[in-house]
């Protein structure tokens, strides 16, 4: 990513973070798409995950937040790790391929089935 796109996108989160602190005054469900799993995992109670427009993995976001999802769909290593600030899952991509470990497993919780 350039340094340009870089400043939007961190823009853009920063710009996020306030309507997504706003308190609940009454129960709803609000239906966000988000691209930055970390701004996903500490807003969100729910994630759900698409790969090529195909639902790859739903559910509460400490089931569904592991390394194993996004080597499963999108190919890269990550260390999943609990944000002491936030208790929030807390995604670091790391550099190399996935561990062969990663996704030889049962696929991600809620996962579904690909062709």
């Amino acid at each position: 990513m350039s340094v340009a796109a870089a400043t939007i996108a961190w823009a853009t989160t920063a710009g996020a973070s306030p309507f997504l602190n706003t308190p609940r005054p009454l129960p709803a469900t609000v239906l966000v798409a988000l691209h930055d799993l970390n701004l996903a995992a500490c807003h969100c109670d729910r994630l759900y995950v698409l790969d090529h427009g195909r639902l790859a993995a739903g559910g509460p976001r400490v089931e569904i937040l592991t390394s194993r999802l996004p080597a499963e769909v999108h190919g890269v290593t990550s260390e999943v790790t609990t944000d002491p600030r936030t208790t929030a899952p807390q995604v670091t991509f790391l550099p190399g391929a996935p561990h062969p470990a990663e996704t030889a497993e049962a696929p991600c919780h809620g996962a579904a089935t690909r062709p």
